[in-house]
């Protein structure tokens, strides 16, 4: 069921789409999710040589291509040639790499895009003259980015886009330990201007610390959950939404 009327609840985000059943980051896997009824898509995006944006996880085509493209030294004419579905199954040979004015076009009224840019500041002006064209609705769409210039950068030239780090910087994973404090975590929000935090999914990460970056006005998102039990952990905290892999989660 959406949680979208009740912004309390925590909205559940298919990554990628539902990737199990159709090629990632393309326009069938996110039509699953919507009929699945997900809240809302995590997508990933780079820009072209030709200054395009297209909707691809890795720098490289090779994954989900079998043919190796770097994506910025490529113009999109040459990676709409590439095939991006048969890699995933040949049931879906022929399809081709979105670009974000299509998935924008997809999305439906009320549900969200997470959209992650995967490269630097320099996608931002072909970003916003994409979104100022278009009539996508500007509450439903977050921008995140391990990349603290892009969406400081972004909020010099769109303060009212929604933003969030993604970052894994509050977790040493060799020693299991929590390495940076709720004060640096928020200071580092604040310098940057975002709206809230996304960590990976880590027993260290409880809900105290959850509650402390929420009460500081910052919204909360978890990613990827991929078991039931963890992803009822983070609902009970009340964290702001879910990425997970997995339809049945929901």
């Amino acid at each position: 069921m959406s949680n979208l009327n009740n912004p309390s609840k925590t909205l559940n985000i298919s990554h990628r789409g539902i990737s199990k059943e159709a090629p990632e980051n393309t326009i069938p896997a996110f039509k699953l999710a919507f009929e699945r009824e997900f809240d809302g898509i995590e997508a990933d995006f780079h820009l072209t040589k030709d200054g395009e944006i297209v909707c691809i996880h890795d720098r490289s085509t090779l994954k989900v291509t079998g043919i190796k493209k770097i994506v910025k030294k490529s113009t999109l004419t040459e990676l709409k040639k590439l095939d991006v579905g048969l890699w995933f199954d040949k049931s879906w040979q022929g399809l081709t790499m979105p670009t974000l004015s299509e998935v924008l076009q997809i999305i439906p009224q009320g549900k969200k895009l997470f959209m992650e840019i995967k490269c630097g500041v320099e996608i931002i002006p072909k970003f916003l003259q994409i979104l100022n064209s278009s009539q996508f609705p500007r509450e439903q769409l977050t921008i995140i980015s391990f990349n603290a210039a892009v969406l400081k950068t972004l909020k010099k030239y769109a303060p009212f886009l929604k933003t969030s780090l993604l970052s894994g910087f509050a977790i040493n994973y060799q020693s299991r330990r929590r390495i940076s404090s709720t004060k640096k975590v928020l200071r580092k929000l604040q310098l940057i201007k975002a709206d809230g935090l996304s960590l990976q999914t880590h027993k260290l990460l409880n809900q105290e610390f959850v509650k402390k970056i929420q009460n500081a006005g910052y919204e909360y998102h978890v990613w990827t959950v991929d078991d039931a039990e963890t992803f009822k952990k983070y609902r009970e905290m009340g964290v702001n939404s879910i990425t997970t892999n997995l339809p049945t989660l929901i």
